[in-house]
């Protein structure tokens, strides 16, 4: 008999690009990763609200220690900005949730300069 597990997490919903950032400056890729799109739970979407920020999206990405809330993610052509970072480890494989919001003004990407 299969035991269910209810708290697997799966990553295919798309790659994302964890880059390093400064000064609205993407500077370079420290991590690609798969991602799996989450939804936003309504005591996370009112808390982000008391604090006057706009979550846009929210992701699971496998655990690792490449990524800060310092850091910009890109999923396609939209940069993002990360407003946390919580780590699952009661789900299988342990993971990250990122949660994200689109920065309105794209910043300048110098990862393929000089």
């Amino acid at each position: 008999m299969r035991i269910k597990n209810r708290n697997f997490e799966t990553f295919n919903d798309g790659n994302l690009v964890v880059c390093r950032a400064e000064n609205r400056v993407i500077l370079a890729d420290k991590v690609r990763l798969r991602y799996g799109n989450k939804t936003v739970g309504y005591k996370r979407d009112m808390e982000a609200k008391v604090i006057h920020e706009h979550i846009d999206k929210m992701v699971a990405v496998p655990m690792s220690g490449h990524v800060t809330a310092m850091d910009v993610v890109l999923i396609g052509d939209v940069q993002y900005e990360i407003l946390s970072i919580q780590e699952k480890f009661d789900s299988w494989p342990p993971c990250l949730y990122l949660t994200l919001k689109k920065i309105p003004v794209m910043w300048k990407d110098m990862r393929n300069e000089g």
